[in-house]
Parts: C-alpha cells; structure tokens; sequence
C-alpha cells in the first residue's frame, strides 16, 4: 500500500499541529539570534567583505570589489551600533561610511572649465554663486600638493577659473558658499585624522612657537591639540568636518570627550557634503586620488603629472619666508609614545568622530569611482601612465622640482620656480619636458 504524500498546500492545521509549528518557529528565532549575537560581539567583524579604512588600520588596498546592491542592502538588524560603545568601532565606523559613500560621477570640461584672466580671480555669476575649480585646501592634509595641483590645471588648460588657496585668506568664513551648479567644481583633500593633528600640532604650534629647552612632552602635545583653532576643544568632530562644512562653527557641540552627542546629526551632515563635493583627495593615496581625479575631469594624464615636494628634502623639513627671502630648517620633535597612544584612544576617537567617518568614507568613495564610474582596468592604465611620466620628469628634472630651499638652508632656486608660495615649484622644468618630448 502507498504511503500517502504530505500536500503542504492542503495540509489541515490541528490544534496539536498549531502547537508544534509554534514551537519550532520559536526555537529556529532564537538559534538565529544566537548566533546573530555571537558575530556581532566579535571586535573586528566585517559587515560586508571589502576593505577597512577605520584609523588605526594600516592596509588600503586598491581597487574595491565590493557589488554595489549587496551593500545598499547590507544593515545591522540589531541596535549593534547605536550603543556608545560600539559607535566609535572600526565595525560600525565602515558600515556607516558605507552608507555616506558615492562614486562621483564624470564632469564634463563645460561644468568645471570657466574663463579667467588670472589664477585665483574670484569668478561668480549674476547670482553671486562661486564657478570654476574650487578647492577647498584643508591644513597639513596635503593642501600645498593639491594646491600646486590646482594652479598647473589653470596653466595646462590655458585659464580655467580656480580657487587654491584657503579660503579664510579670502575674506569668506565658509567654503565657497554659495556655488554654481552648473558650473563650478568642489573638491577637498582629506588626511587620516591622527596624522593630519599630529602634523598640525608640530608644524604650526610647536615648529615656530615653542621657544623652551626641554622638548615639550605628551600633555604638551595634548594642550596644543585642544587649544581653540583646533576645534576639539568645541565639539565639533574633528577639524576636517568642521573646516570643509558650509555649516562651519555651528554653535552645537556634536561630540565630547565622553560621547558621541549627535551621532545622526554628523552622518546627515556627512551624507550632505558627499552630495555637494565633486570629489576628495586621500593624502595617503594621492597618486590614486590625482589619476582618479583626471578621469573623473576627462583630462590627458600629462597635465596633472607635477611631482613636488618643496618643504622636505633628505628627512629635514624647511620653510621660505618670502620677506626675507631665507630658507629655516624646521625642528623635529619626537612624538611622545604617550601621545601616540592618545590618538588611539577611545577618547581620542569620539572627539573627532566627524573626521574619523569623513576619512573613511572619502575611502569608500574613492574605490567606488575607480570601480564604477572609471573601471578598474582604465584606471590601472592611467595609473601606470602617471608613474611612468612621473619618474621621467623626477630624472629629467632633479633638484630643479624640489622647491626652493638647500639643504644648508640657502635659497636654490629663484622663487619663480613655484606659482605661489612653495605651490607646484618646479613646474617651468615640467613644461619644458614635455614641449621636448613634443618635438
């Protein structure tokens, strides 16, 4: 005789069967949440499988290849990262500079490329909106390199309108509010928050300023970091979110040394500037950020190859003050491993919240325009292309490209050589280059 087949669409429900189905939906709900549980208090967990750029990780690959839909959909299903604890995590830093993150998409020369008779002439329309490539130039987080950057496009493109230097010179207490639409450009470089204050603190407070004989010492640095222009001391979340903010110094503290105040209110704000910037440069991957940028721009890659480094030569750092027209080799003070270890404190990190997840998601964004809007393989060759031409103008043109500052401390070089300050020095030696490589 056949055993009967079970009709999962005709199946009676029974009282006794009602039961059973109850308790087995129960027991597979809390197995799942067990384990669910279990993932999320592993420290390191990645939510989706791609690359981590929290502050104190030290590999950045590449090229991302995460798929796109897998992590629109991706989401914690608990409150995982609303807890203050876990807020400040690598975990939760890169699930929510996932969330904030783009591609930027390609800009047509008609967008960004407007008239100018001059470098930095201020170009606005009848509105009084900013046109042209507007940087805004953070604080030691590569500024004299893109700002270098900046002014060889004005040159290579025979006078498109742009904006290199900080914008408080200007006279506006906000970057380049309000702009153009349909024709401007924004776009900032972005430093690794530890790096970026550690440099901040020993260049501008501790290299021309600090006149004692003992080398100053962890709360010395500390001091410094939470002194007013550093804004830390505000709670505003870090100098970069604050600096590159057309909200800049609202009164509200966002964050304390002890919390995180209004985490919603730094995301939304975050989600905003990645709508309104054009784009950001990684400091530490500037050959990336530079490539990636003349895709993005449609431009050949010649016109944005200006290897520079004009303040550092050997391990010595100097600086030209141009009334005196003398070179003076900067103090290197040894960072004190109390310090360091601040900047990997949890303290550290809720106090610049804001620039801990700019970072991070100008990372994202950076691997999602290689991959989406460029294509990796694009990319790869335009990179090539740059290193290439890097190295032939580095050989051809040697000292004449490092600024104008000797080793001994003796001016080198006529001041010429830059186009302002210590921007793009030696960039005549590269025109001539290529006006050779021309012919």
């Amino acid at each position: 005789m056949q055993p009967k087949s079970t009709n999962c669409a005709t199946m009676k429900i029974t009282p006794r069967n009602f039961i059973k189905i109850i308790i087995v939906v129960l027991v597979l709900i809390i197995l799942n949440s067990s384990i669910h549980l279990q993932l999320l208090d592993i420290p390191d967990l990645v939510v989706v499988q791609t690359k981590t750029y929290a502050d104190n990780s030290t590999d950045i690959p590449v090229v991302d290849d995460r798929d796109e839909v897998q992590l629109k959909k991706t989401a914690f299903t608990s409150s995982f990262c609303k807890n203050e604890t876990n807020l400040i995590s690598n975990n939760c830093l890169n699930y929510h500079a996932q969330q904030i993150a783009r591609a930027f998409p390609l800009v047509p020369r008609s967008r960004w490329c407007v008239p100018s008779t001059e470098a930095g002439q201020v170009i606005k329309n009848e509105r009084g909106e900013w046109q042209g490539l507007l940087l805004v130039k953070v604080h030691k987080a590569a500024s004299s390199t893109t700002a270098g950057l900046v002014y060889h496009l004005y040159n290579r493109t025979g006078g498109c309108a742009i904006q290199g230097m900080h914008y408080n010179t200007l006279g506006i207490d906000s970057p380049f509010k309000p702009t153009d639409p349909n024709h401007s450009f924004l776009f900032a470089p972005i430093r690794r928050p530890s790096s970026r204050d550690l440099s901040h603190i020993k260049y501008f407070k501790l290299a021309f300023h600090w006149k004692r004989k003992k080398n100053p010492n962890w709360m010395d640095y500390k001091n410094k970091l939470h002194e007013n222009d550093l804004t830390l001391s505000k709670g505003f979340g870090g100098y970069q979110f604050n600096y590159i903010s057309h909200w800049r110094n609202d009164t509200d503290r966002l964050v304390s040394k002890d919390r995180v105040i209004h985490p919603a209110k730094i995301h939304n704000r975050l989600y905003d500037l990645f709508q309104r910037y054009g784009f950001f440069f990684i400091a530490e991957r500037m050959e990336e950020s530079i490539v990636a940028l003349a895709c993005v721009m449609g431009l050949p890659i010649r016109d944005i190859v200006l290897p520079s480094s004009a303040k550092i030569r050997g391990n010595e750092s100097y600086f030209y003050k141009r009334k005196n027209q003398k070179c003076y080799r900067l103090p290197n003070f040894d960072t004190p491993r109390k310090f360091v270890e601040y900047l990997e404190s949890s303290e550290y990190k809720r106090e610049t919240y804001a620039d801990q997840l700019l970072y991070v998601a100008a990372n994202y964004s950076l691997d999602l325009t290689i991959k989406h809007t460029i294509g990796v393989a694009r990319f790869e060759e335009a990179l090539a292309e740059y290193r290439l031409l890097t190295k032939r103008i580095l050989d051809y043109c040697g000292e004449r490209i490092r600024g104008v500052c000797h080793i001994n401390q003796t001016v080198t070089l006529p001041e010429i050589t830059c186009y302002f300050r210590d921007f793009g020095c030696g960039y005549q030696c590269v025109n001539v280059f290529f006006a050779k490589k021309n012919n």
